[in-house]
Parts: C-alpha cells; structure tokens; sequence
C-alpha cells in the first residue's frame, strides 16, 4: 500500500476546512494509500468542540478585549510581523510530528491555502523545505486550491521560493489560476474544489423538508474583504431582507453556520431579527461535520457567504443563494450557479484530475 501526507486546515473550528480533509482522506483510501494527517498551520484543535459555549465565549471575548489584547490585533494586522511571529512559534513544530518518512506523495489543499497578509505564506515556506529534505523520493502536489490577496514582496518571496519545490499545482477557480500567473509567475491546471465530491463519498438518504438555511457570515470576514464596504447595521439588514423574504414564500427559515465565529455572528443576528422586526427564528445546532451534512441534505435552499456551506448544499441537491463578499464567492457564482454546472460533470472533473495526482 501506498502512502500519502495530507497537509490542510482540517483541525480547523471551520467545518468547511473539515470537509475538505473528510474528503481527500476518503479519495486517498479508495486510491488504496494510506493517509497520514497534519495541520497546515500546526492547530490541534479537537474536533470536540462545543460550538454554542465557543461562540458565546467569542461574543464575550469581543467585548471585553484589554488594551494589550486590541494591540496584538492591530500589529497582526502588519503581514510581515504575523509571519515572523508565526515562524519563531513553530520552529519546533515539525519535531516528532511526522509518521512515517517514506511517503510516495504529499498533497498540500484543498483550501484557500496561498493567501496573503495571513501566516500562510510562512507556513507553505515551512512545509515544502521540510518535504524536499526529508521525503526526496515523494511526489509533491498542491490540490484544489483558492489564492486570494495583493501579496506584498515578502510574502511574494516566501510564495515563490515554496512554489518552486512543488511537482504540480490544481487551482479551485479560474481566477486564482489568473492570481498565480499575474502576482506569482506559476501557471496551474484546473480542478473543481474537492468539496463538491462530498455526496460521492458520503451518500445519504434524507427527506427534504421546506427549510430555508440562512448562514450569516462573520462581520469581521466581510470586513477583512470589503474595507470600504457597509457598516454592521446595513450588512444586517441586507441579511434581514433574505429572512423576510423566505418567510414571507412560507419556508421553514433556520440560521446555520460552518465555524464559531460565523455562530457568534449567528446569535447576534438573531438577537437583531428578535429586536427589531419581533422575529423568532431559531439556529440550528451543528457540532460536527455530519451534523451539517444531515442539516444541508434536508434543506431547499442554501443561503451563505461561506463558500463550502454552498458547495455542500450544492452536492446534495440544495438551490443555493451566494452572498458575495469576497472574490472567492464571486467565482463561485460565476463558474458554477450562473452556469447551472452539472454536479456529476463538475465530480468528474476532480476524479480526472486526481487521478493524475496519484499516478506514481
């Protein structure tokens, strides 16, 4: 049996990022290898993870920060100083990590994994150095994956130097193929994000009901895309008009979320429609991956500005209704629901692709 190192966000709170390493781990051992896991950035958050007590401590945290606390948040806001904090922190975190040493191929996605003023230029600098010295004879490939951001000339430095020592690249979308070649001088090949082959490897059998799932996005996501863009009240307001107007079709509406900050967001929001509409409209409880996948499957209708909440209501026959808040959300829309895209096409696609990934 072969052996592959998978290397994601997968211990991430971000059940999105749970979603893609569910299903690349199942891909792997259908391929007949056997799959070791590691974080992309080291987290070893347990999938445990009590989401309610999470958000609420999230809600709390947001409104008590010490001064200490906002200045750590403003100089993390400077990407050259995340990346350096960022490496001195792990530089021991590869130590006893591995498993094995004699993998045949490593694959570094899906995931927006190249994305700057974040720590993931350092962390994809980290991971390929250390695969090139230690698993010479592995294939190394970067699968399905999303780059967004103007990258500033450390980050470009890091991304390139990195980009040099992989075998081959798959992109998402087409516009991250466009990134890479503009900002990076690397061309890629196409693959649909692997989430969409959720449905293939795990089929299930539910009886959809009349509930419409509205997932609001965390504001400080919205924020972190649209500097510019609307205050809180207007960006709850235009998630109110998606409430009104599926209650007002007569649906089921319920809000969901794929992460703890997008649940803490969710509370809030909730607390809003009680306050300024006297709207009663509950949040659905998600602990796990399943959890979200029972909760999609039965829906008609995906609301979200999370890309992988679309692309799993997407791969279990859900309409979904993009918010656009970030270029990754667009892209989306425009390749895939704009074009009414097939999903046994689109899943075709990803097996084409993979299966070149794994030819040894």
């Amino acid at each position: 049996m072969k052996k592959a190192l998978l290397i994601n966000k997968g211990n991430a709170d971000n059940l999105g990022d749970q979603a893609i390493k569910y299903v690349l781990e199942e891909m792997l051992k259908n391929a007949n290898f056997s799959v070791d896991f590691v974080d992309y950035t080291f987290d070893r958050t347990s999938h445990n993870l009590h989401f309610m007590d999470q958000a609420k401590n999230e809600i709390l945290k947001d409104n008590t920060l010490s001064l200490a606390q906002k200045l750590n948040r403003f100089f993390l806001n400077n990407s050259i100083y995340k990346n350096l904090m960022w490496t001195f922190k792990n530089r021991k975190s590869l130590d006893n990590i591995i498993i094995s040493k004699d993998y045949d191929l490593v694959i570094i996605g899906g995931g927006q994994l190249i994305l700057s003023n974040s720590t993931f230029p350092s962390a994809i600098y980290k991971w390929t150095k250390y695969i090139k010295k230690n698993f010479q004879s592995a294939k190394v490939t970067i699968f399905g994956v999303g780059i967004g951001g103007n990258f500033n000339f450390y980050e470009k430095y890091l991304e390139k130097k990195s980009l040099r020592l992989i075998d081959q690249i798959f992109l998402r979308d087409t516009k991250s193929m466009a990134i890479l070649e503009s900002e990076l001088d690397f061309s890629s090949r196409y693959t649909p994000d692997v989430v969409f082959n959720l449905s293939d490897v795990k089929p299930i059998t539910v009886d959809k009901t009349n509930a419409v799932l509205i997932g609001i996005t965390d504001y400080a996501v919205y924020k972190r895309y649209n500097q510019n863009g609307i205050t809180k009240e207007q960006y709850y307001s235009q998630w109110k008009d998606y409430v009104v107007k599926y209650l007002n079709l007569n649906y089921e509406v319920k809000l969901f979320y794929t992460s703890i900050r997008d649940l803490s967001e969710s509370i809030k929001f909730q607390e809003y429609l009680s306050e300024s509409l006297n709207l009663e409209v509950s949040v659905i409880t998600v602990e796990t991956l399943d959890d979200l996948i029972i909760e999609i499957a039965k829906a008609k209708i995906i609301v979200s500005g999370r890309m992988h909440g679309l692309i799993i209501g997407y791969s279990y026959g859900c309409e979904v209704v993009p918010y656009i808040l970030s270029e990754k959300i667009e892209s989306f829309n425009e390749e895939y629901i704009q074009k009414s895209s097939n999903l046994k096409e689109i899943q075709d696609n990803i097996n084409s692709a993979f299966h070149q990934v794994i030819e040894i």
